[in-house]
């Protein structure tokens, strides 16, 4: 299973990604082949916007599957920076808003770390409160998150 997957995210192609989603949502329930098969589609050098799409809808759930899925936005929001800025930055505002409505640490810890992925230097303002967050796993998800913005 992982050398076709590995051959559909060389591909990449928009029509390698529409059945890697139509088989993601027929076995969203089947966690081991999600875990394998949603880096694939969430990596893709060209995502489409149903693969965002998938990602954001997935991302509500309160499981890995929803955890991996919001990490991938993130790293989705750094593909997209530079090819269709909007498209990026309407992403990164809803991680941002995800990140203000979150109230349990584990999803709060996972949505610092999908904004950790985007790398995105307009991040700083909204990561600052939780440098200094009293919950240490927090404050050090805050602080990984900075990893990928580029310094001055």
């Amino acid at each position: 299973m992982s050398v076709l997957l590995d051959a559909i995210r060389e591909v990449g192609s928009p029509q390698a990604q529409m059945s890697l989603i139509k088989t993601i949502k027929a076995r969203t329930n089947d966690s081991a082949f999600t875990d394998m098969a949603l880096p694939v589609l969430g990596l893709t050098a060209r995502p489409l916007k149903e693969t965002e799409a998938l990602l954001l809808q997935l991302s509500e759930r309160s499981d890995n599957i929803g955890g991996q899925a919001k990490l991938l936005l993130g790293s989705l929001v750094n593909t997209l920076r530079t090819r269709e800025p909007a498209r990026s930055k309407s992403l990164l505002d809803e991680l941002i808003l995800r990140l203000k409505t979150d109230t349990h640490e584990p999803d709060t810890l996972v949505t610092l770390a999908a904004l950790g992925n985007t790398g995105a230097p307009e991040l700083l303002p909204h990561l600052a409160p939780w440098l200094s967050n009293t919950s240490t796993p927090q404050r050090s998800a805050a602080v990984s998150a900075l990893r990928l913005i580029p310094g001055p």
